[in-house]
């Protein structure tokens, strides 16, 4: 469990960074940030998705590969402006195993979910304005 939960703090650390991370190498300014780059990681028992989003909009599903029912995961909005969005994770039997509206700030973060294993998960959003971190990893 413990193993989990450093796994999981460091993949939405990562994120993060990642959202805050400056266009030009060489400045330092607060006011260089990437935006509507979604940045990624889809690995054996773990996703991660961040976005520094500006009015973008974006409808996405990606496989997932979980080999096990015991998940924890973290969702971070802020600096939400407007726009609205709908992250969900289905099983391979397209049960709905978390569902999560994109409306507001939030912080949320579950690490009861158990007896279903995700196989997929799609992000949507429409003219969303807001920073955007979500990591899903397998519990131990």
């Amino acid at each position: 469990m413990k193993n989990a939960m450093s796994f999981f703090l460091i993949i939405v650390v990562v994120g993060l960074l990642l959202v805050s991370c400056n266009e030009n190498p060489t400045s330092f300014s607060n006011d260089e940030t990437i935006t509507n780059v979604p940045v990624i990681a889809n690995a054996l028992d773990a996703f991660a998705f961040t976005l520094n989003a500006d009015n973008f909009s974006i409808n996405r599903m990606d496989s997932l590969t979980f080999d096990a029912d015991s998940l924890v995961i973290s969702l971070i909005l802020t600096n939400y402006h407007g726009g609205n969005g709908k992250i969900t994770i289905f099983t391979s039997d397209s049960v709905q195993i978390f569902s999560e509206l994109l409306n507001s700030n939030k912080i949320n973060a579950k690490t009861n979910i158990a007896g279903h294993i995700p196989k997929s998960i799609i992000i949507a959003a429409s003219n969303l304005t807001g920073s955007i971190s979500f990591a899903l990893a397998k519990q131990n």
